[in-house]
């Protein structure tokens, strides 16, 4: 569904806040996302050297599944969460949801780069640690909900590699049930809402795109 010259209006109006904070916050980037165009969701970005970047750019793992699961129709905005950028950046980020009347029309985003933060919260902690070494150790892996990507196809590459890293298990050991199974969870996450994702999708799991079809005509 294309923006109609209202909604353009709507999502247009942020860019003169999105320069003013932007000029404020340089360790911080904003980024106007249009939903209707998924595949060039990015049509206004300030402060680009944080994820690299530009407008034109497609909507991001955490945009598909805010566009499948719908969490917009209850709340006007995310919870803070964590991303990565392709250099390995950690960035403090939050997702304010825009609305024509009901509809989700965009997505206002605001990513705060914290890597020297982390950088000294990890030395400091390392340095905890040589000091107590009869404390016994318990690493605590972090949970990154976004990954900031250039292009379109990273991201149901990426996805798959990650649902199959979850389950440690390689693409030519994956049955018939596990395919279906990991179609059954990329679609949960919104990834098929991206043109050529099936395609994407099917070179990774070694299938042809006729049985992803067959799998998503099986779980909806």
């Amino acid at each position: 569904m294309q923006s109609n010259s209202e909604d353009k209006m709507i999502l247009e109006s942020y860019i003169p806040l999105m320069k003013f904070l932007a000029q404020l916050m340089p360790d911080t980037e904003f980024v106007l996302h249009d939903v209707s165009r998924l595949e060039k969701s990015i049509i206004a970005i300030e402060n680009n050297q944080i994820s690299g970047r530009s407008a034109g750019d497609p909507a991001t793992d955490l945009v598909l599944r805010i566009m499948k699961r719908k969490e917009y129709e209850q709340k006007d905005y995310t919870p803070a969460y964590t991303s990565t950028n392709e250099s390995g950046r950690f960035l403090n980020s939050g997702t304010f949801y825009i609305k024509n009347k009901d509809r989700l029309i965009g997505l206002f985003c605001v990513n705060t780069d914290q890597t020297a933060l982390h950088k000294v919260t990890k030395a400091i902690d390392e340095l905890i640690k040589s000091r107590t070494p009869e404390v016994e150790e318990h690493e605590s892996p972090t949970n990154f909900d976004e990954k900031l990507r250039h292009s379109v196809n990273d991201i149901p590459v990426e996805s798959v590699l990650t649902i199959l890293k979850e389950r440690d298990v390689e693409v030519n050991a994956l049955t018939q049930e596990e395919r279906q199974e990991i179609i059954a969870e990329l679609n949960n996450r919104g990834v098929f809402l991206l043109k050529g994702a099936v395609t994407s999708i099917a070179r990774v799991l070694h299938v042809s795109e006729a049985t992803i079809y067959r799998y998503l005509r099986r779980i909806s």
